[in-house]
């Protein structure tokens, strides 16, 4: 992670103020919680189902307030539009009233012309026509006998003349004419008799028209009649619905008041959305910071900076609704981010003597009971150079001392910072090792759970727990878990607070469990190139390590090879250094002030304050370290010393090219 957060987007900022965040939010600290990813996910997701409920529970409430407001609505609209319709149930009745008027007086119509016909059909001719065929009967009869008459007229006119005075013939030409009249009156008696047949069977047609007639005035009657029984029903439904309708209205305006006056109005449902609105925010910002200490949990674990839970989930103009929903999906993706990236890592554990680290801080640390220490990037590099990701997983102290029975060694070990590096970046590795460069972009993450502090109160392997879990199922991270080996410490004994001699303390071991991952070849190659010589720095009892022979002038003592890192080249002493040790426990270094060193067939050394450096002409260069024999001259005050320390800083190449 870089070493300061990023700079905030200002359309970040536009768009979280848009829906209704807080810009707090983006402002968070880097706090790492105290619980594992796994069980802050699981927690984060309860959390947020309870979210989902709570605006599913919402959304339900804001229906019912519609549908309540809805309800109130259609219960103050519906007395009004009743009273309304009450008019036209009135003007119905009225019509089907009168629709029955009209009918019964279409009855009425119908029986006068049944009444009509049926005295048409009584009476049969009138006298006018009587007579009038009466009077054609009689022309006929007349014609008939006129026409016999003129018939027999033909005959007197073919019969000769014999009376009389003139004499004469027959009179052809005359009875032709009259034979002419009589078939004229033929024609005349057929014309009449054909008149009196069209006169008698109009009358006829009429005759039968009538009956129709009559026979359909009977039907209307009947049929109208059913028609005035359908009136009279459509009366009575249209009566009975008026009373119905009244007595809708009546119901109405009792819901309406119901509805005004039950316990479950809108003005509840306004309460209760106001109350539920504020729960769901609520508990929606406990869900979101849950799930951004999933998320960091998840980029502390893993080293990485990914981001998948965003403070823009809440929409304000919309109440927040699906916000449960969208953070859901975020901490899914997390989870299965979680399961991509979380592979098997290297576990690596490195003893550190603190006395073999740095002497003088373990002196440091007899004398005033505190000490500072630091556990280097090199410190590890140097075991595998191709690791990178270094983290902790348990750090264990170990105290060797002289402690009574029943006695407890009460120590304070503090974690003031740390440092790991997350990415393959070879300027990073370059930094880490020389302090040169820069540190990459966000390529190491630092300070990540410093200042945490354990007690230690067993001095043998402590963890500072009652039980280790070395399956890491305890759901919170043990102590120093996931910060980086490249650490600093503070060490505290206090004096009042134990019941032994520090002096008798021979040794601080501390015991490294940690992870890494490979970065394979230009990690090993970044590391040899700038690791540079290896250098440490090694403590030596004369009176419990070394071979001595002692008297009054001198000490004299072997510096073996076991005693130095093996697989170095070009070793050089760099500094010596010789502190007397008084009977009191003390260092006195004005004792040695008179001591010169001398090392093989050189010429003595003269000890400035206690030591020797290339500067006062220290000049052992080895390409390996042989026996040496060595010895400390004009040694005096043997008495009141109880043992001689010497500190020997040397260095040497690991990598030759």
């Amino acid at each position: 992670m870089p070493f300061s957060p990023p700079p905030i987007d200002p359309r970040q900022l536009v768009r979280q103020a848009a829906a209704g965040a807080s810009t707090v939010n983006l402002f968070a600290s880097d706090t790492i919680p105290h619980y594992r990813f796994s069980y802050l996910l699981e927690r984060a997701k309860g959390m947020v189902s309870t979210v989902i409920q709570l605006g599913s529970t919402l959304l339900s409430t804001l229906e019912k307030k519609d549908a309540e407001e809805l309800a109130l609505l259609r219960a103050t609209q519906e007395p009004v539009l009743l009273q309304l319709i009450t008019k036209t149930k009135e003007k119905q009745i009225e019509e089907a009233k009168a629709n029955k008027d009209s009918l019964e007086k279409s009855k009425s119509s119908a029986s006068d012309r049944k009444k009509h016909y049926d005295k048409l059909i009584k009476a049969g001719w009138n006298a006018r026509e009587k007579d009038t065929v009466k009077h054609m009967t009689t022309a006929l009869d007349l014609q008939k006998v006129t026409t016999g008459i003129r018939t027999a007229s033909i005959v007197s006119y073919l019969l000769p003349s014999i009376y009389g005075t003139s004499n004469g013939g027959m009179k052809f030409g005359e009875a032709a004419s009259m034979a002419a009249s009589v078939i004229d009156s033929f024609v005349g008696i057929y014309s009449q008799e054909g008149s009196l047949a069209s006169t008698i069977a109009q009358y006829q047609r009429r005759q039968e028209d009538w009956e129709l007639q009559q026979q359909m005035a009977k039907l209307d009657v009947k049929q109208i009649q059913e028609q005035i029984n359908a009136a009279n029903i459509r009366i009575e439904i249209a009566e009975a619905e008026l009373e119905v309708h009244n007595k809708s209205i009546e119901h109405s305006r009792e819901v309406e008041e119901f509805l005004k006056g039950k316990y479950t109005n809108k003005e509840l449902y306004q309460w209760m959305i106001s109350r539920l609105s504020t729960l769901y925010f609520q508990t929606y910002k406990i869900a979101l910071d849950m799930a951004n200490a999933a998320q960091k949990a998840y980029q502390y674990e893993l080293n990485t900076d990914e981001t998948y839970i965003t403070p823009t989930h809440w929409d304000s103009q919309k109440k927040g609704l699906l916000a449960g929903e969208s953070l859901m999906l975020g901490l899914n993706q997390l989870e299965k981010a979680h399961l991509d990236q979380n592979k098997r890592r290297f576990e690596i554990e490195k003893i550190i003597p603190l006395r073999q680290l740095d002497p003088s801080t373990f002196l440091k640390l007899i004398a005033d009971s505190s000490c500072t220490f630091d556990l280097e990037e090199k410190l590890f590099a140097l075991d595998f150079p191709s690791h990178y990701c270094r983290q902790t997983k348990t750090i264990s102290v170990s105290i060797p001392a002289v402690v009574g029975p029943y006695q407890n060694i009460n120590a304070t070990l503090t974690q003031t910072s740390n440092k790991v590096l997350i990415k393959q970046d070879t300027e990073a590795i370059k930094w880490l090792l020389t302090g040169e460069g820069n540190t990459g972009d966000g390529s190491i993450r630092e300070g990540w759970r410093s200042n945490q502090q354990i007690a230690i109160s067993k001095g043998h392997e402590d963890y500072a727990l009652f039980v280790l879990n070395l399956n890491f199922r305890d759901e919170r991270y043990l102590p120093f878990e996931g910060t980086g080996v490249n650490s600093s410490w503070k060490l505290d004994i206090p004096k009042a607070s134990n019941f032994i001699d520090l002096t008798t303390i021979t040794d601080v071991i501390i015991t490294v469990s940690y992870t890494a991952l490979d970065g394979g070849y230009t990690i090993s190659k970044a590391v040899e190139k700038h690791f540079g010589n290896f250098k440490e720095k090694t403590m030596f009892s004369l009176k419990q390590e070394l071979q001595q022979n002692n008297n009054n002038q001198q000490s004299n003592f072997t510096i073996s090879p076991h005693l130095f890192r093996p697989n170095l080249q070009n070793y050089k002493f760099t500094k010596i250094s010789v502190l007397p040790i008084t009977n009191q426990g003390d260092c006195e270094l004005s004792l040695a002030e008179q001591w010169t060193l001398k090392i093989a067939d050189k010429d003595p050394l003269n000890l400035n304050n206690g030591t020797v450096t290339q500067e006062n002409g220290l000049s052992f260069e080895e390409n390996k370290i042989l026996p040496q024999s060595c010895s400390l001259q004009n040694f005096n005050n043997s008495e009141n010393l109880s043992d001689i320390l010497l500190i020997i800083e040397y260095e040497g190449k690991i990598w030759t090219t």
